[in-house]
């Protein structure tokens, strides 16, 4: 299965997760948001907002093939 994960703010910088573009991952059938973070070294506490596929999604929901994940930390007034 393939997704897509963009990371915003402090999350970006690691090749895998980007602010600008979205990067294809490909995971395992049944893993979740919580998985593929900490797989490309994000930790779940610097987490603060899951999107899947432009909806408020949480760490443990599981991904299909061909959702976009986007991750954000905790902002000024978030």
């Amino acid at each position: 299965m393939k997704v897509n994960i963009k990371c915003l703010s402090s999350l970006s910088g690691s090749e895998e997760c980007v602010f600008n573009n979205s990067t294809a991952l490909e995971i395992e059938a049944g893993q979740t948001v919580g998985d593929i973070a900490g797989s490309i070294g994000i930790s779940p506490e610097d987490i603060h907002l899951v999107l899947v596929s432009s909806r408020h999604a949480d760490l443990q929901t599981r991904l299909e093939d061909g959702d976009a994940v986007t991750l954000a930390p905790a902002v000024g007034g978030m």
